[in-house]
């Protein structure tokens, strides 16, 4: 019996403007994320949630 398995991560670099990045981290310190990658996930996950809502 297998069991299925979560979503493989996948790894990209992104360049970001500096204002951008400090959004991000206003994010994560208001949310108490402690990780960038984590707080990256979560603003993405949002935005295609209120893009999906806009259609």
């Amino acid at each position: 019996m297998s069991e299925e398995s979560p979503d493989p991560i996948i790894r990209k670099s992104v360049s970001l403007p500096t204002g951008l990045w400090k959004r991000i981290e206003n994010y994560q310190f208001e949310h108490r994320v402690k990780r960038d990658a984590e707080a990256i996930r979560r603003l993405i996950e949002l935005g295609l949630e209120k893009a999906r809502e806009a259609k």
